[in-house]
């Protein structure tokens, strides 16, 4: 456990921030439906590990008490979940092969 916890000191992922912004992402879980199985645990675990990365630096900005670490990593968690899903699900349905006909027929006439 030790090394688990040395990784993670070294990487600068706070294991409480962690835990609440999992709990965050796993509550808003229900908003990517139409992901998939993969796209929902790819946004799970990003939103827990933005929570994870994100919530101490922010508290420090922010310059509040150590005590509001928690609730800054659940609502991290909750919207870079939220965020991240939109994210996928906009690539997902981009049509790179239309975009790159549009381009070229642009530029081949002239505008």
């Amino acid at each position: 456990m030790d090394y688990l916890d040395e990784l993670l000191k070294v990487l600068g992922i706070n294991v409480a921030a962690l835990f609440t912004g999992a709990i965050g992402a796993f509550i808003s879980l229900k908003a990517t439906v139409e992901l998939g199985v993969l796209g929902r645990f790819t946004s799970f675990a990003g939103g827990a590990f933005a929570a994870g990365i994100l919530a101490e630096p922010a508290i420090d900005y922010f310059a509040l008490k150590s005590s509001y670490l928690a609730a800054f990593g659940f609502v991290i968690g909750v919207f870079s979940m939220a965020i991240l899903a939109r994210g996928m699900k906009v690539i997902k349905e981009f049509d790179i092969i239309s975009y790159i006909k549009e381009r070229l027929s642009s530029k081949g006439s002239g505008e």
